[in-house]
């Protein structure tokens, strides 16, 4: 807050700055914002990592940046190439939907559809979405391991309308 105000204060007088240093504060002020703007970015992908981690109880970030969301199962992605919070859920739906699909990494029936039940608790967790069964396996089918990064893209900012996919 006390930041901002210094700030105000340096734009209103820019003015009265001798023109030899008004460059110079301009160039600080943008730099400033850029800092602001990073920090406000960080803070941001965090609160989306925390929610992912919060969605997927049990799940957490190993030291090689890769987001495990079922030990057990082996089901991760690596949020260090991940550049944002779009490329976060663009992760979740590419390469969570086989898992809460179709995938069985237990000899037991009932445990795999306990996890298939879980990972797609998480996905409508995290996306705040209401996906069946019959969405998530056209999910799957669509987007499933990174296939199409555009579609996914178009399917989120769409706010998951399933004819974004089901038309292609």
């Amino acid at each position: 807050m006390r930041a901002r105000k210094t700030r105000e204060r340096l734009r209103e007088s820019i003015g009265r700055i001798h023109h030899a240093d008004r460059e110079i504060v301009a160039e600080c002020l943008a730099e400033i914002d850029k800092l602001e703007n990073l920090a406000e970015k960080s803070i941001s992908e965090d609160s989306v990592v925390l929610k992912l981690m919060e969605s997927f109880p049990g799940s957490f970030i190993n030291h090689h940046g890769e987001f495990i969301a079922h030990k057990e199962a082996n089901t991760y992605f690596n949020l260090r190439n991940c550049s944002g919070s779009l490329e976060i859920h663009c992760k979740v739906l590419e390469r969570i939907s086989r898992p809460a699909f179709k995938e069985q990494p237990f000899r037991s029936k009932t445990k795999n559809r306990a996890f298939n039940d879980f990972m797609l608790r998480g996905i409508n967790n995290f996306l705040g979405t209401k996906f069946d069964e019959t969405d998530i396996e056209t999910i799957y089918q669509e987007l499933g391991n990174e296939v199409d990064r555009n579609l996914s893209i178009k399917f989120i900012e769409s706010h998951y309308d399933m004819a974004v996919l089901e038309g292609e």
